[in-house]
């Protein structure tokens, strides 16, 4: 195979890719938003406010990452979403105990992971 086709091929199967991550992550974000607000999950992913809106809206792609999280959460939104805040809570207390930072997801630290290929 020349480059050529392998490139277009790439290009291909990398905008159905795209359109898969994209179709499901709207369907767990359909379920989700039935239970809680969309900052309550951004804040819970440590995901900069209007994240997922800029996701949905095709402003931004989806990571696998992201759309598997989400679509964990979909499965049952109201408790995993509480395991997160109790995860993240307990956390926060194991940290202040030891004079060490919060694990807790930054801001910074979430955008990288979603501009990953």
């Amino acid at each position: 195979m020349d480059p050529g086709t392998a490139r277009a091929i790439d290009e291909a199967l990398k905008s159905v890719y795209q359109a898969s991550l994209r179709t499901l992550l709207n369907k767990a974000l359909i379920k989700i938003r039935a239970r809680t607000s969309m900052r309550r999950v951004e804040r819970l992913l440590g995901l900069s406010e209007g994240y997922l809106s800029k996701v949905s809206n095709s402003r931004s792609e989806p990571s696998a990452e992201l759309v598997s999280n989400l679509g964990l959460i979909s499965m049952n939104p109201t408790s995993r979403l509480r395991d997160l805040e109790t995860f993240w809570t307990l956390s926060k207390k194991r940290a202040a105990s030891t004079g060490r930072k919060s694990p807790r997801p930054s801001k910074t630290s979430s955008a990288a992971i979603e501009q990953r290929p």
